[in-house]
């Protein structure tokens, strides 16, 4: 291939910064077809901005995602692509500007939309929360049209559903918006009235004697401090009221589930708030609650099933407070997070203006770093994590730093192997009325507990000072990032008098320059005595080894602090000659009389490399808010950062090699916007890396001696590591979001970079240069897809030798009962490729003929999304690899529709595949209907010699069925999908197969099943000539022999009635002929048909919606 700077002119694309894509490995895996009965799960979920993600995953976890515009917007975006931690976002850029301030990036994160039953097959609307803008121009007020909303003070906004039929308004608004239009720039924009948009994201619980001497309460309550008087709220699951451990306990209770009542049936509720203050009545003696005479108020914010939602959450935290309550523990959490969430900023709002003590599970995503889980990470949150009963942090605990900085967690408490109440009909075991559950949802109680006793010792003291208390007075066990100042301990909280200004203190961050620097912790005296006291600290490595010499100074040596009265201390900080290492350590007061309490405060200091990023446009100018991947070559560790008003960005790394990608908007000279991919790794003296979009070559693929035009293109940019670790960046454009022009794409040349480092991979759909993306009027499409170690400096150019290579596919689609523009679209599957695994289709009006040029050697997927209305009628990505200058044809859509089944056996479990919509090609698709409520109805009934295995009414079309034992049997499957006339062709099919098998296999064995392929004398789009006979050709696949047909009939009323026709013939001549004499035109034609072979093997189906004549 030659290549040769071209420019090919067309519809620019509003351009919009891109996310790098974090990518496990980029080792070559050979791509090999499904398994013959893939398992292969699809969910759709609407976007705020109307377009619609669809979601598909094979039983080999190999996952595509689907772009689709939303309904008649003509909108041309391209979708930014990346993976953050396992979560896969894709964000339009027309309202990417908008993401991180305005709109919460999580809005579109396809993979946690999905995991929370957010898709379109769940529910029709998006819950949203709303925050008010407060400045005077935006006091209009909330225009979004929300139903069932919920006032939110905390965040001053409301919760509600967006109906998703209301989401392509919304699109077109925020992304008017984005690009500043006077509407917005006035205020008069329905959005003016608006701070930002959350996702109202869902929550979940974040799943005895010794634990409570560990902490020490029964010595405070030897001291009669049993949590008398202090209220502590939970918001939970709920209470089991009648349990005789929480009889008397709860003072108030409130439902923020909409499930009308507080009554816990999932149990973790009342086993928080009985470690909390249950009475032990059930057990006397044994099972009491930390503070046992402290009054419960209980929010019941997660439903049945351990799960809510961020609204609820902050409407639970903001009535517990309006109830009075000291305490709050929240037993609960959702992703890691800086504190910039919406349920972390309710509760700093709430804990500030109340005095409210809000203690919360640290989460259960240990052992990684930085997992600490909202809402535990807000800075007035008092985040707690587990240990076992030695002390010793659990494996499941979150650990710290917080993200962005910052201690957390700042305390810890037992929570692994904890007894307490258990919720009548939940948990398992012998004991009724006890269950033992482990997690930081069991730490955070015995906290909770804690500082009850602490507020009943000091009823003067507000949230802020008992979590100092508690603090100040913890026992230091392992690293600090890991249990914070260490293990409560119950009575030398209630003894402290001495109180920090602050409960940790985060020294921050240092690169390799020296640096000096001062942090003040001031010291506050409670008691009613004069204390004089030392005053030390240390600093050490996580590996506990000390600090060098310098590092760190606490001055003044002694203190002396009147009661009531203040010290102030300064911890001075010298990097210079510091060894890179995480530092750990406390500041400490030790008083010379020994009867009052040490106080500690846990510290923090990093020193590590810092490398930063710095971005520039195709102006020189620095690109704010760019997200650069970074990739540290020699281990293989990644991180993304974002870029502030100068450009850069900065990260702790540890040494060696580093690479960096990103993908940004660029002007070009007509003003329009182009996209850069970049990447670079040379670091200066400064420790920067710059990705200069001035650097950039435009990138296209064209073909020596045809003109065409970009049909669709997605690119991925990675970096790789020598482990195979890789960062990339990349983007998706065109399809259904209309066309581009070739000096669209700009691309870093990557020559002289890291040997080995590099992998640029591309998929691209070319078509007639004449033809217009809208309409689908291309006759020719060239299906490209390559992987390359390198970016050249020049454009791909297809020689006329490259193209003879190429394999040629005669395409014909036929119409699904109706003429229509459906969406088709390709995936290659190339060894060694990252960041192409979506696509966005190409309209097709069908019926349509159409030549393919496919790149050879590379497994393709093709699928059909055919949407009518709300009906869709899908055929399923097929798998084929074409030889180097093959010619073949396929074809697409031929009716009559009929069913497919596919029998597969391993061990003792068999596994159905049942295809509801199969065309004479043989390609297998499926119905969907989106209206609501569904008109489908769907049936599976399985039987083995007479007996039955299961039956189902469920639409899905996998199943696996346990079968009892290994010998060999007869089945029966009997599969119904009875959608009515809700399709335009098709939806009524009702199929039994009867087959033999066994279990007890050790590879994956097929069973002989036969399916039956109907070819008719239809038009197009499957319409029948009412003036002449319609004659079924019958083909009966999988026959051992020859097949014989055994019944065979035709109906024109649904049904109702049946002519039958001889068996015997259609045998012979292979077809079923109907005389014209019978039709009419508007007639809609079923057929029925039965057939064996020689082994027994049947099958018998029924169509009642195969024909239409005209």
């Amino acid at each position: 291939m030659r290549r040769k700077h071209v420019r090919v002119a067309g519809i620019a694309l509003a351009l919009a910064l891109a996310t790098p894509v974090v990518t496990a490995s980029a080792q070559p895996v050979e791509p090999a077809a499904p398994d013959s009965t893939e398992t292969v799960t699809t969910s759709t979920v609407t976007l705020l901005t109307g377009d619609r993600v669809t979601v598909r995953t094979d039983a080999a976890g190999e996952t595509t995602y689907v772009v689709e515009p939303a309904d008649g917007t003509g909108r041309q975006v391209v979708f930014l692509q990346s993976e953050v931690d396992g979560d896969t976002y894709l964000v339009p850029s027309d309202v990417a500007p908008l993401t991180g301030a305005f709109l919460d990036r999580e809005l579109f994160n396809i993979t946690e939309l999905v995991a929370d039953g957010f898709t379109d097959e769940a529910t029709d609307s998006l819950p949203l929360i709303v925050q008010r803008d407060t400045t005077a121009r935006a006091a209009r007020g909330l225009a979004l049209p929300l139903d069932d909303t919920l006032a939110l003070p905390a965040v001053d906004g409301v919760a509600g559903d967006l109906a998703k039929d209301d989401t392509t308004e919304l699109g077109a608004l925020l992304a008017a918006k984005a690009a500043g239009d006077t509407a917005s720039a006035r205020g008069l924009s329905p959005l003016a009235g608006i701070e930002k948009i959350w996702l109202d994201g869902r929550v979940e619980v974040s799943a005895l004697d010794t634990n409570l001497t560990q902490i020490g309460a029964p010595t405070a309550w030897a001291e009669g401090l049993t949590g008398e008087g202090v209220d502590v709220a939970v918001l939970d699951t709920g209470i089991d009221l009648t349990h005789p451990d929480i009889a008397g306990q709860v003072t108030a209770s409130a439902d923020f589930t909409d499930s009308g009542s507080v009554t816990d049936v999932h149990g973790h509720g009342t086993h928080v708030a009985a470690t909390i203050a249950g009475t032990g009545a059930g057990a006397p003696g044994l099972r009491t609650g930390v503070a046992p005479d402290a009054d419960l108020l209980i929010g019941r914010v997660l439903g049945s099933d351990g799960y809510g939602s961020d609204s609820g959450v902050i409407a639970g935290m903001t009535w517990a407070v309006d109830q009075g309550a000291d305490v709050v523990n929240m037993s609960l959490g959702g992703g890691a997070s800086d504190g910039s969430d919406p349920v972390s900023v309710a509760l700093d709002e709430l804990a500030a203006e109340s005095g409210t003590l809000f203690v919360v599970a640290a989460g259960n995503s240990g052992p990684g770093i930085s997992t600490v889980t909202a809402p535990a990470v807000a800075d007035r949150a008092l985040a707690v994590a587990a240990v076992d009963s030695a002390g010793t942090v659990a494996a499941f605990s979150s650990r710290g730093p917080r993200i962005g900085g910052g201690i957390k967690p700042e305390i810890a408490a037992p929570g692994v192997f904890i007894t307490a109440a258990r919720a009548a009909g939940t948990g398992n075991g012998a004991d009724p009325l006890y269950s033992t559950m482990s997690g930081t949802s069991m730490a955070s109680p015995h906290v909770a507990g804690a500082a009850a006793i602490v507020a009943q010792a000091h009823p003067d003291w507000t949230g802020e000072q008992i979590k100092h208390a508690l603090t100040a007075s913890a026992t230091p066990k392992g690293s600090v990032n890991h249990l914070g100042a260490g293990v409560v301990d119950v009575p030398a909280a209630t003894d402290q008098t001495l109180l920090p200004s602050e409960s940790a203190l985060a020294l921050g961050r240092v690169g390799s320059e020296d640096v000096q620097f001062e942090r003040t912790l001031t010291v506050t005296n409670t008691g009613s005595e004069t204390v004089v006291a030392d005053v030390d600290g240390w600093l050490s490595t996580m590996a506990h080894r000390d600090g060098p010499d310098g590092l760190y100074e606490v001055s003044p040596s002694v203190v002396e602090i009147a009661p009531g009265g203040e010290a102030e201390l300064t911890v001075s900080v010298d990097s210079t000659g510091v060894p890179i290492g995480m530092y750990e350590g406390y500041v400490a007061l030790t008083p010379r009389d020994a009867g009052v309490p040490d106080m500690r405060v846990p510290m923090t200091l990093d020193r590590a490399e810092i490398v930063t990023a710095m971005v520039l446009s195709t102006d020189g100018y620095p690109m704010v808010h760019a997200q650069v991947g970074l990739i540290n070559l020699d281990t293989g560790e990644r991180t993304v950062v974002t870029t502030g008003t100068d450009g850069t960005g900065s990260v702790r790394a540890n040494p060696g090699r580093f690479a960096a990608v990103a993908t940004v908007p660029v002007p070009k000279a007509d003003g329009s916007a182009a996209v850069a991919v970049l990447t670079a790794d040379e670091i200066d003296e400064s420790g920067i890396v710059v990705l200069d979009a001035r650097d950039t070559r435009e990138y296209s693929v064209t073909l020596e001696g045809k003109e065409t035009r970009p049909e669709f293109l997605v690119a991925g940019l990675a970096r790789k590591a020598a482990n195979g670790q890789t960062v990339s960046t990349g983007l998706l454009g065109g399809g259904a979001y209309g066309q581009f022009s070739a000096d669209d794409l700009l691309v870093s040349p990557t020559a002289g970079l890291a040997a080995d480092s590099v992998v640029f991979s591309e998929h691209w759909r070319l078509a007639d240069a004449d033809s217009d993306n809208r309409a689908g009027d291309t006759t020719t499409m060239y299906d490209l897809g390559y992987v390359h170690d390198e970016v050249a400096d020049e454009p791909m150019v297809l020689t006329t030798e490259d193209q003879a290579a190429l394999a040629r596919v005669e395409h014909r689609w036929d119409g699904p009962g109706v003429a229509t523009k459906v969406q088709e679209l390709t995936f290659p599957r190339i060894p060694g490729a990252v960041g192409i695994d979506s696509s966005s289709p190409s309209f097709v009006p069908l019926p349509a003929d159409r030549v393919d040029y496919m790149t050879p050697d590379v497994l393709w997927q093709r699928q059909l999304y055919q949407r009518i209305g709300k009906v869709e009628m899908n055929v399923d990505r097929t798998f084929t690899q074409y030889a180097p200058g093959e010619q073949t044809s396929e074809a697409w859509n031929g009716g009559p529709f009929t069913s497919n089944a596919i029998v597969e056996t391993l061990g003792s479990e068999m596994r159905l595949r049942l295809n509801d919509m199969v065309d004479d090609g043989g390609h297998l698709g499926r119905y969907a209907d989106w209206n609501w409520p569904s008109q489908v109805k769907a049936s599976l009934a399985v039987t083995r010699d007479g007996q039955k295995l299961t039956t189902k009414t469920l639409a899905y079309d996998t199943y696996s069925v346990v079968l009892p034992d290994a010998e060999p049997a007869t089945f029966e499957v009997r599969r119904t999908y009875d959608a009515g006339s809700t399709f335009p062709a098709g939806g009524q099919v009702d199929t039994t197969w009867t087959f033999t098998g066994q279990g007890g296999t050790t590879v994956p064995t097929l069973s002989s099943v036969l399916n039956l392929r109907y070819d008719t004398n239809t038009d197009r789009l499957g319409h029948g000539d009412a003036g002449r006979s319609l004659r079924v050709g019958v083909e009966v696949l999988g026959a051992e022999g020859e097949a014989t047909v055994t019944a065979a009939a035709w109906t024109t009323d649904g049904g109702a009635t049946w002519t039958k026709v001889n068996p015997k013939s259609v045998t012979a001549s292979g077809q079923m002929v109907i005389g014209e004499e019978h039709l009419e035109a508007g007639d809609v034609v079923g057929f029925r048909l039965a057939a064996t072979d020689a082994t027994g093997t049947a099958v018998d189906q029924t169509l009642l919606r195969a024909v239409t004549m005209d």
